[in-house]
């Protein structure tokens, strides 16, 4: 409606002016991230209030169904939506979108979920706006707007980044909401932001969305519309509640509220709990017991039949599990394996997954349990504690069995040693004689194709490519991991990595129903009878271009003579946790005579045209051997063990006298001898005496293991800075600064809220130098230190051994700053996430003060801007 003013003079008319009745507003209400997909069901109630609880009653521009249905776009009265720009992603996309009601199936619930899609825009500036929609009014009012983003889970890796990571609405006269941050709520359940809108007919609302450049488009799921609360329901002021957030169930809530003028009912939802007696100048109500579970609270105002809300969410707290824990990881078929946890009260159920074991039972009041059980097949082990009938935590332990064939047993799967493969002071999870992976022999994808390098057979046996397989690897390191270079000498480390490299099959591609077939990539006949220790290199493909992570193969399985076999030994991890781009190691220990064959098999899973393994390489079998036995003595009816004992390990002394399991089960999983588990080392020699066994015949072992790592350094960031400097020794513009990532880099600082990163908010620079020192770090009294901390790589990658930006870790006299070792250099390239970086100190950085610094240098070309180098959670342990 318009409003039309005459302006008379004597009886005539002079002028005649149009002015709107609604100057143009907007106002940002808040983001639902609760509702996720439930943005159509009406039992679910809406935060910032819904007059149906139905998004979208109005009107509404969404991506759900095939692009240019009708179905997807539903004109409001009052209002024209048009799509400015964007492609369209939704139906034929499943995989890569999240999902929502369908539109078309509104109701109280549940209303079934369809792709939620989204239209997006190449974009690959960091902080660009991209026009999505318009709002056109075709006559005055007001309404309430709807933003659809974080449509797009992380499938390929960091699509996750494409939705927009912030949301501004602007108007006519220059009226801006603003741009509303929505990062800290993308994990690709849909969020909804919201705003309240006024105009007058003509008037063009226009919906932006801002890009932060982890992926290359800017993207949104949609808009909708819906009408506001009646303007002649009473203000609800203020609603609050204390506490909003609770521990034990039934705890006491109280509710305070302003609402201005007279109510004729005043009702506080769920319960239907009349509070108007209650409703004085500051009115407040206690609810006593309150909820057992995450609850929201609406308060209903009425008066004259119209009736407006405010809404509040109390959230109740998951327990905390402090610690959950496997005695041991590595087992035999139907081996014992005892799990203990710490959980902090109060807690209503405990549960052991798989199995559905109740395990309250075996918990104690303080919530510290245990309990044994059976292990047959491998399995990440979750503890669920529960309180109240929804809120849960969840902490998982990962038990390997060995799988075994005749002459075949796997032993494990390494993602601890990364790219260190060939480094001698990096210690190898299942135990290696020199902790140098190949010692014995290699077929590798890392020198160009055809080099001698990539090959060098065992003495015992003959190492083939299977037919069929390409190469790749030189000349396409922007898309293959990297490990140490096997031309290098062999060193403590750091070794200088070098492209890792594949062999690759073509098997089909997407929809080819290759999914799970079995691809052969290297045959190993053996020339004499042998023993040995097989690796299988995967996990060996960065995500460049995208989707290429699922070229490595997802399960590795090796076959021999007469129907043996290892089994598939699944290569991914619980929820793929392991393709992560850092090289992985398949191990078995393989035992056969001369003229056998055994043949290396890797499996596809479809997402990507091919089936790759980066190679194969040979050790002695069996790992490390314990320490050294230097004398045995009978006397007085005790048993005297003497043996080789070092700095920094521990031991467990294991027996067995049951000579099937002496021969069936491996020593290291004998049983624990009258509890001399855990000693502690005395260097040169341990002794330990014990009373002589009952038995006729018993066998014991003394088994080593490094002494659980103690902190002596750590540190979040998250108080300050601390003690830490920094430098800048070339050019201007880039510096470590601590703080939050915005922009570029990491979503956010491993530990929130502050990380150090090398222009926490920026690309870095050209031509620059900067270091970042620690405080004093006192090693002194230590044989063995590890530096562990946290990293995320944006820095541009090398061409072959040709590095332009890099990173370096060192460790520093702490008197005269001088380098005592490089722990690490040549950090180049990119990552899609916060990586763990675990180095030995080098033995040079050890017995004195130390601190430990980050340099960063780039050359004096900006070819490639990049975001840097990002740091969290340093922490020096010891041994």
């Amino acid at each position: 409606m318009m409003k039309v003013a005459r302006l008379l003079l004597y009886g005539t008319v002079l002028l005649v002016l149009s002015c709107p009745l609604i100057a143009s507003t907007i106002t940002e209400v808040g983001i639902d991230d609760l509702s996720n997909d439930a943005w159509r069901t009406s039992e679910v109630v809406k935060p910032f209030g819904d007059l149906d609880n139905i998004y979208g009653s109005d009107g509404y521009f969404i991506a759900q169904y095939p692009e240019g249905d009708a179905r997807n776009l539903s004109q409001p009265s009052y209002a024209t939506i048009g799509l400015i720009q964007g492609a369209y992603e939704g139906a034929g996309a499943e995989s890569h979108q999240s999902a929502f009601d369908d539109v078309l199936a509104a109701g109280p619930g549940p209303v079934v979920d369809l792709v939620a899609g989204d239209y997006w825009v190449d974009n690959t500036v960091a902080g660009a706006e991209d026009d999505f929609f318009s709002i056109t009014l075709t006559e005055d009012g007001s309404f309430r707007l709807g933003v659809i983003t974080d449509c797009t889970p992380p499938n390929p890796p960091a699509l996750l980044y494409e939705s927009s990571t912030g949301i501004r609405i602007t108007g006519p006269g220059g009226v801006d909401s603003g741009l509303v941050d929505v990062l800290p709520y993308r994990n690709a359940d849909v969020d909804y932001v919201l705003f309240d809108i006024s105009g007058a007919a003509g008037d063009v609302f226009t919906v932006w969305g801002a890009n932060n450049s982890g992926w290359e488009a800017n993207a949104l799921g949609g808009v909708f519309l819906d009408p506001l609360s009646n303007p002649e329901a009473p203000e609800i002021v203020s609603f609050e509640v204390d506490p909003v957030e609770i521990s034990v169930p039934g705890t006491a809530l109280t509710f305070r509220w302003e609402v201005e003028g007279g109510v004729d009912s005043l009702r506080l939802q769920p319960g239907d709990v009349d509070v108007l007696d209650f409703n004085q100048e500051a009115g407040s109500f206690t609810l006593d017991p309150g909820p057992d579970e995450t609850t929201v609270y609406t308060l209903e105002a009425t008066r004259g039949g119209e009736t407006n809300t405010a809404t509040m969410r109390v959230i109740m707290l998951p327990p905390e599990i402090a610690s959950f824990s496997a005695d041991r990881t590595l087992v035999s078929p139907g081996t014992e394996v005892t799990f203990s946890w710490e959980v902090t009260p109060p807690f209503t159920s405990l549960t052991l997954q798989p199995g559905d074991l109740d395990v309250l039972g075996s918990t104690d009041a303080a919530g510290s349990g245990s309990v044994t059980i059976r292990a047959e097949s491998s399995a990440t082990y979750q503890l669920i504690a529960t309180i109240g009938p929804t809120a849960s935590s969840i902490a998982g332990e990962l038990v390997q069995v060995r799988q075994t064939g005749q002459g075949i047993t796997v032993i494990g799967i390494d993602v601890e040693t990364n790219d260190a493969w060939r480094t001698s002071d990096v210690e190898k999870p299942f135990g290696d004689d020199d902790n140098v992976y190949g010692t014995d022999g290699y077929f590798i994808a890392q020198a160009a194709e055809g080099d001698f390098l990539n090959s060098t057979a065992p003495s015992y046996a003959t190492v083939e490519l299977a037919g069929g397989l390409s190469y790749e690897g030189q000349g396409a390191e922007n898309h293959q991991s990297a490990f140490d270079d096997v031309a290098q000498p062999l060193l403590p480390g750091p070794i200088p990595d070098l492209v890792c490299g594949d062999y690759w099959l073509n098997v089909g591609g997407p929809g080819s129903g290759t999914t799970g077939e079995l691809s052969d990539f290297f045959t190993i006949t053996l020339t004499e009878e042998a023993s040995f220790r097989l690796g299988v290199i995967t996990d060996c493909t960065p995500d460049n271009p995208s989707g290429l992570l699922y070229e490595s193969a997802v399960g590795v399985q090796v076959v021999g003579p007469d129907g043996t076999e290892s089994g598939v030994v699944d290569a991914l991890g619980a929820n793929e946790e392991w393709r992560n781009a850092d090289v992985d190691y398949v191990l078995f220990d393989i035992s056969g005579s001369a003229g056998d064959v055994f043949t290396v098999k890797g499996v596809h899973d479809e997402r990507w045209e091919a089936n790759a393994l980066g190679g194969v390489f040979f050790d002695p079998s069996g790992g490390a051997e314990g320490p050294a036995i230097t004398e045995v003595s009978l006397a007085e009816e005790l048993l005297t063990i003497k043996w080789e004992s070092k700095g920094g390990m521990r031991y467990n002394l294991r027996s067995e006298a049951d000579p099937a399991l002496i021969a069936s089960v491996h020593p290291s999983e004998w049983p624990i001898w009258e509890g001399n588990l855990d000693v502690g080392a005395t260097p040169p020699e341990n002794t330990l005496s014990i009373p002589l066994p009952v038995d006729s015949s018993r066998l014991f072992v003394v088994e080593e293991f490094p002494a659980p790592p103690e902190a002596v350094y750590v540190e979040d960031f998250d108080d300050g800075p601390g003690a830490w400097s920094t430098t800048s020794i070339g050019d201007l513009g880039t510096l470590w600064e601590l703080g939050s990532p915005t922009g570029v880099g990491p979503v956010s600082a491993h530990s929130a809220p502050n990380c150090f990163g090398t222009n926490i908010g920026d690309v870095t620079g050209a031509n620059i130098v900067i270091l970042l020192t620690s405080p004093v770090i006192d090693l002194t009294a230590v044989g063995s230190a590890t530096l562990n901390f946290y990293q995320f790589l944006d820095i541009e990658p090398p061409s072959g051994q040709q590095f332009f930006d890099w990173g370096t870790v060192s460790v520093l006299d702490a008197d005269d700053g001088s380098v005592l070792a490089v722990v690490q250099t040549n950090i180049a390239g990119t990552s899609t996430d916060w990586e763990k970086f675990t180095r030995k100190i080098p033995e040079a950085g050890l017995g004195q003060p130390v601190r430990i610094q980050f340099q960063f240098e780039s050359d004096e070309v900006d070819f490639l801007p990049a975001a840097g180098w990002y740091v969290d959670d340093v922490e020096v342990t010891v041994p």
